[in-house]
């Protein structure tokens, strides 16, 4: 896809991960994430909390990439850390009206 696009990806965090504290996340993870975010040309625009769905959280990125380099983004956004169980995303592209 070619444009801008909006990706509301639900992460379902690994046990683990949700004993975390606060500050593990501000500290180690949130950085991390930021740089990835840039690298990929992503900006995240919305977190929150889904309801009626498995996952336990919901980000939404903006940007221009391609779905090949977004899937890298979310592979390398767990890479290290191997705090996600799974993800799923749905994009959305943007239209452009008069």
């Amino acid at each position: 896809m070619k444009g801008k696009n909006l990706y509301l990806s639900f992460w379902r965090l690994q046990p683990e991960a949700r004993e975390k504290s606060d500050e593990y996340w501000k500290e180690s993870w949130w950085p991390k994430h930021d740089e990835l975010c840039k690298k990929y040309g992503l900006k995240l625009v919305y977190v929150g909390s889904p309801y009626g769905v498995p996952e336990s959280n919901i980000f939404v990125y903006e940007g221009s990439c391609d779905t090949e380099k977004y899937f890298d983004f979310r592979l390398e956004t767990n890479a290290t850390e191997r705090a996600i169980d799974y993800s799923n995303t749905t994009i959305v592209q943007l239209l452009d009206k008069p």
